[in-house]
């Protein structure tokens, strides 16, 4: 977020922490708001505690646009993409993956 403003003139760029579990992001231009994300440690209905990501800065905890989570196997530990599963992507992502992931969702609103 911090080189979003020096990298490109005319754009400025907000990280807002909201607890030890959740941020918001928020991208201006020109003054005008042009993206926002709300990203935060989620433990739908009880159960185990996943990364939520929101395309929206002001999102409610029970909005999502993707949902990663951490599964093991014999080799290593991973994320996958919750909601990329049914569209047959069903990678296994390093910690590297799985930030890209979201920064991808994040700034594809940029363009």
């Amino acid at each position: 977020m911090e080189e979003i403003g020096p990298r490109n003139p005319g754009y400025e760029a907000r990280f807002r922490p909201i607890s030890e579990e959740a941020f918001t992001g928020t991208v201006y231009r020109d003054g005008k708001k042009v993206a926002g994300c709300y990203i935060r440690i989620s433990r739908l209905y009880g159960g185990r505690a996943q990364i939520g990501y929101s395309g929206n800065d002001n999102a409610q905890d029970n909005s999502y646009n993707e949902m990663l989570h951490a599964e093991a196997d014999d080799q290593a530990m991973y994320f996958r993409q919750q909601m990329q599963q049914w569209s047959g992507n069903d990678a296994k992502l390093t910690h590297e993956g799985a930030a890209e992931v979201l920064w991808q969702l994040f700034v594809e609103r940029l363009r």
